[in-house]
Order: structure tokens, then sequence, then C-alpha cells
């Protein structure tokens, strides 16, 4: 983490506020000085309306200390929301009335330990995936009991949901024996080990180094998953049916564009974005919809801002937003996971379905 703190001192000083400047350094934005322009979305403000609230931000209490929310996932009821920090304790498991219920994964590499996660999943509302950074699989209760562990996976898992029951999906980057091509989407059983994976969607690939991809692009769909898939040689949509053998897929126009290689300044190294340039924020599914976020770059004369629009190759206008939209996770039936930043604050908002197509303002195409 010394080269992240190096970079948020050098993107503080470019006039970034303090939770872009944690999400500059991870994920190359640049930060321009000037306000939203669009006035506040309603609902974003109502907060009564809300299935869930959560200010994620620093307090006296380190299970609530958030540094930063990376990824979040909605149990299948709704009843309980999982929330990953960059820093210990890995993992906050919340009641859907706003209360603490668990705090677990301290930093270390012991079986209740981690030095990061890359994603979590949950199936049903009684047991926890968590995939970290060291290759490790296992699972949890929600009061953070190990019930699982797969020390030496066979690949690194990158995200995970669970859609059909009995089985957890899976994406990461499998590689063949000639390194080239891979199995991103994989099937697992429950309580099952790696020799029962089954792959549902391969790709060539062009480099055995993928860029690293943010948590928060694989949802559960009304019968099965939808995956923005950002690792291959295009980004693409993939759907998948439960109980199919394959997955099918197809382009999407996601709007961003790679950063430009790091350049050293005094103190750090950074990476921005053009001006006007797109940042993928996330998927999420709606009343039979898919909608993804995209965060809008800062130029000299627009300030930054957030799109909402209907998965369907840009046909539907998109929802301008004031500050930084992500769409973290949804569940068929409950509702719509956001993460919103204004400023100092971090926000975790769960939205009924309802709400969430009244805020992007459509309904859009079907997955």
């Amino acid at each position: 983490m010394h080269l992240g703190v190096a970079v948020m001192a050098s993107v503080r000083r470019s006039g970034c506020s303090a939770p872009l400047v944690v999400i500059a350094a991870l994920f190359g934005i640049g930060c321009g000085n000037d306000g939203p322009r669009e006035g506040d979305a309603h609902l974003l403000r109502a907060r009564g309306r809300h299935l869930l609230d959560i200010v994620a931000a620093p307090s006296p209490n380190p299970d609530t200390n958030f540094s930063l929310v990376l990824s979040g996932r909605v149990s299948e009821s709704g009843k309980h929301v999982l929330l990953v920090d960059m820093r210990p304790p890995y993992l906050r498991v919340y009641r859907r009335s706003g209360e603490l219920r668990s705090a677990f994964l301290r930093r270390g590499r012991g079986p209740a330990e981690s030095r990061g996660v890359m994603g979590v999943a949950v199936a049903g509302d009684s047991l926890i995936l968590v995939a970290d950074i060291d290759g490790r699989v296992r699972t949890f209760d929600l009061d953070g009991h190990l019930r699982q562990n797969l020390p030496e996976f066979p690949f690194g898992v990158i995200s995970a949901t669970t859609a059909c029951p009995g089985e957890w999906l899976l994406y990461g980057a499998r590689f063949s024996a000639d390194g080239r091509s891979a199995q991103w989407l994989h099937r697992l059983p429950i309580g099952a080990g790696p020799e029962s994976l089954a792959g549902v969607f391969a790709e060539p690939v062009s480099s055995t180094e993928p860029r690293t991809a943010m948590a928060n692009g694989l949802v559960a769909t009304r019968s099965g998953v939808a995956l923005w898939h950002h690792l291959g040689p295009a980004p693409a949509l993939v759907t998948w049916h439960c109980g199919a053998a394959s997955a099918s897929f197809g382009a999407i126009d996601d709007g961003a564009t790679p950063p430009p290689p790091p350049r050293k300044i005094p103190g750090g190294i950074v990476t921005a974005t053009t001006p006007g340039s797109h940042l993928r924020g996330g998927l999420a599914g709606a009343a039979g919809a898919l909608f993804k976020s995209e965060f809008v770059n800062a130029t000299a004369k627009v300030p930054e801002y957030s799109e909402v629009a209907a998965v369907a190759a840009r046909r539907n206008t998109p929802v301008r937003l004031p500050g930084w939209i992500v769409l973290l996770d949804s569940r068929p039936g409950v509702g719509v996971l956001m993460q919103v930043y204004r400023g100092e604050e971090q926000r975790i908002i769960l939205l009924s379905e309802r709400d969430f197509l009244a805020l992007a303002g459509g309904e859009g195409g079907r997955p």
C-alpha cells in the first residue's frame, strides 16, 4: 500500500475530493475542481425511500471505520448487504435495518484472515464466499465463522455471485495449457472443491497478464447472470442462463478508454484518463432490464458527473446524475445496490427496483 499512499498524496494536490483520491489512485481517474453541473436527483436525497442507507465514513469504531468500499453484494432475500473495504476488517455484513451484524477478516494469512479481498458472493441468507488476493477461496457464515477453505484455487477469482440454486458463479481467467485462451466464467457447486469446476464462457487472450477488473460487473438476472466482461480483446456483455452448457455474448459500448501509462511526478506516480472520457462504474438489473453506470471525467468547462443508461447499445439517452455513482449489485425483485460519492461523503444505498427505474429514467432492454 506504500505506492497507493504516494499516489493519494500526489493526486490530492491536483484537486480531488477525498473519496475520489483513492479511486483515482486505484483506477486512474483524473479529477477536476468544479462541482457537478446537474442538480441533486431527488431519490438520492430521499433517505426515507431507501431500503438501506449507510454512510461509509471514518469512525472511532474499527468495525464501522471504512476506508473505501470496493464492492458489495445483496443477499437473495435482500435482508443483508455485504460490503468489502479496502482495509481490515475487510468484510462487513449489514442487516437491511442498517444495523451492523458482523465485521470480520482481519489482516493476515490465517484461516479467518486476509491480505485483501477480490470478490464476494452470498448464497441465500446464510453463506458467504470470499476470494482474496492470495488466491484463496473460502466460505463463511454471516457471523464470520469459517465453513470451507480452498487454499490453492486453480485461478484468481475476480468476482463471484449466485443466481441458480446450489452453485456459485465465479469470474476469473483459467488459462489453457498453451496460454492462448481462457475460461472466464465458471460454475462451482456449493460445498464442492475445484475438481467440480465447469467453464461456461471461453475467449482467446492476448496476454497472460489480464488487466484488473472491478468486482461489480457480474450480477444475477431473473434467469442466470450477466457479466460486463472487460478483460478480453473488447468489452462484451456476457449472459448465461441457469443450466446452460455455455454463455452467449456480444459487444457492448462501455465508453471507457484505457488509461495512459503512469507518469512520475514529485511524491508519487499517477495515471489519468483524458478529460471528458468515461470510466466504467458497474452493472445492475431492475425489472428484467440491465443498466450500467459510467463516470464522466471533468474538463475545463464540464464538471464531473455519472451517466446511468440501459444496456441497449446506447439507444436510450443516459441520465446524468451528480457525483460518482457506482452500481454494485442487484437482486431480482429486491433492488439495486449503489455507491454514491458526493464530496467527502461515501454512501451505500439500496433502492427498490421501482425507485431505481425512476432514477434511471426508463426500463431499457431486457437481458
